[in-house]
């Protein structure tokens, strides 16, 4: 180990004593080759070893700690860093000779006390002794604007903290944590220390001498009563101990989260949208209305059967049904966030991570629609060419998160999902893909309102047991006297050509904007 140094030693009084000390270094290339005074597993089964051999041969044991902890890494949890500390600590608990333990610098936690149960401790003055360093603790309960904050308050806070943990010695002795404060001389140095030197030969020779006294179970109980003791608690009687734990629980109502701040992004683009310069809504709303963006929270409606319940349950065409029927008391909406939306706002940009964010929220809250329309159109071959993402893998995590919705995509029936038109067994292999990874609801159209070339995709789509929504491309104005291709008798025909072809639903794709309310 680069850290922990053992060996035997001779103290000036003549007396043998087996000694371990942290090595740190007082340079940047000292404290490197050091490892900056972390130990290692083999560090702590060193020392182990070394206090098996002072009990062999009756030497009492003296070590002097100066570490910011142990060695923090991979290596060091794969050779066993935690149980290296706390076989130590065993140890040290029944070790049948003296122990003296000075804290001379650092003492870090766990990694310090895996060398520091002695049945007598002294620190010198200018030391600390702490579960965890105060920057440690600023750097995790600090809380700072931004870095010129930061720069400020940041010494501040470890000051305060420093107090609060009591890591000082005169603290620490006040605490029953060690027996005796080592006092350090002003102006000496780590290679002219005379004065310090002494006060520490003075401490471990009287601590010892009063050790010498005690036989080997005095002294393991000695150390076990002086462990025991640090730390203050109150022990109860039987009685009022039964009363405080069987005492009925209050039932408390959680509140309700706060909603979080308001994205930048949901901002600007609410912005936009009804404040810019071609806004259709520009001047238009209420003089009450929110200048800006907003989150709010609601509560979750209840579940209820939905149109994913009837088609798992019973099948497309029950679901179809259960439509026609709910339709004639509300308005079934389906919600184009996840595909249409972004592919018509931000280039179909949207990532899978950034729809998984809400997907457990739109589960939640937004299963009375009849679906979500999420996959298919150009999201299939942007999350290969731009988003480096797999456009199957999306629809399966999606539904593993909203398992209660009906998924809902945009086939281009032959085309499927590309930009010509494919062999038939791609066309069936790529619907029943989707299908397995939760696919429910296909909306095929063809720009032609040709049904042979949807066919194919509708079969698919029913052997798959999904639903197969047939869409009419609306086009011209049947209403006009001058219209003579698309009329209504067109669109009749076009419908009946649907139905025969298996459509379990009809869809009616405005996609220019054309249809009159």
């Amino acid at each position: 180990d680069k850290c922990l140094r053992c060996g035997l030693a001779t103290l000036k009084s003549g007396r043998s004593i087996l000694i371990m000390k942290c090595q740190k270094g007082h340079t940047p290339t000292e404290r490197e080759n050091f490892n900056h005074a972390m130990p290692s597993p083999a560090g702590y089964r060193t020392a182990l070893r070394f206090f098996a051999t002072a009990e062999r041969f009756g030497l009492p044991v003296l070590s002097l700690v100066d570490t910011v902890g142990a060695w923090p890494s991979f290596d060091a949890e794969i050779a066993g860093q935690s149980e290296a500390i706390a076989t130590n600590l065993t140890a040290m608990a029944g070790l049948k000779v003296p122990m003296v333990t000075i804290v001379v610098g650092e003492g870090g936690s766990g990694g310090a006390l895996a060398v520091a149960m002695g049945n007598k401790i002294g620190m010198l003055s200018k030391a600390y002794y702490s579960t965890i360093t105060p920057e440690g603790a600023a750097s995790i309960l600090g809380r700072y604007k931004d870095e010129a904050h930061k720069k400020e308050q940041f010494p501040k806070d470890c000051q305060h903290l420093a107090n609060v943990q009591n890591i000082y010695a005169p603290q620490l002795k006040e605490l029953g944590v060690i027996d005796e404060v080592i006092w350090e001389k002003d102006g000496e140095t780590c290679k002219e220390f005379p004065a310090t030197a002494n006060n520490i030969t003075a401490f471990v020779e009287t601590s010892l001498k009063e050790l010498d006294s005690m036989d080997t179970s005095d002294l393991v109980q000695q150390r076990y009563g002086k462990f025991r003791a640090m730390g203050k608690f109150k022990e109860y009687p039987d009685a009022e101990r039964q009363t405080l734990t069987g005492a009925p629980a209050e039932a408390k109502k959680a509140p309700k989260p706060a909603p979080p701040p308001c994205p930048k992004l949901l901002t600007h683009l609410t912005e936009k949208v009804l404040k810019g310069e071609h806004s259709f809504f520009k001047g238009k709303g209420p003089k009450d209305c929110p200048r800006t963006a907003k989150l709010m929270t609601c509560d979750a409606p209840e579940q209820a059967p939905n149109s994913k319940t009837i088609l798992d349950r019973d099948g497309p065409e029950a679901m179809a049904k259960w439509v026609r029927e709910t339709s004639k008391t509300r308005i079934l909406l389906t919600d184009t966030t996840m595909r249409d939306a972004h592919q018509s706002l931000a280039a179909t940009r949207m990532r899978t991570f950034d729809m998984l964010k809400g997907a457990s929220e739109m589960s939640k809250h937004m299963h009375p629609l009849f679906s979500l329309e999420c996959w298919g159109g150009a999201t299939f071959d942007v999350s290969y060419r731009f988003l480096q993402e797999g456009a199957f893998d999306r629809l399966a995590k999606l539904r593993k998160a909203i398992p209660n919705i009906c998924f809902q995509m945009l086939l281009r029936g032959a085309n499927a999902v590309g930009y010509k038109s494919y062999p038939d067994n791609v066309v069936e292999e790529f619907v029943r893909a989707s299908a397995e990874c939760g696919m429910d609801v296909y909306r095929i159209f063809d720009c032609f309102n040709d049904v042979e070339q949807m066919k194919v995709s509708i079969n698919a789509v029913k052997k798959a047991n999904k639903v197969a929504e047939v869409v009419m491309c609306f086009t011209g104005d049947f209403l006009s006297k001058k219209e003579t291709i698309y009329t209504l008798e067109y669109y009749k025909v076009l419908c009946k050509k649907c139905v025969d072809a298996g459509a379990h639903m009809i869809a009616i794709k405005d996609m220019a904007g054309l249809l009159k309310p």
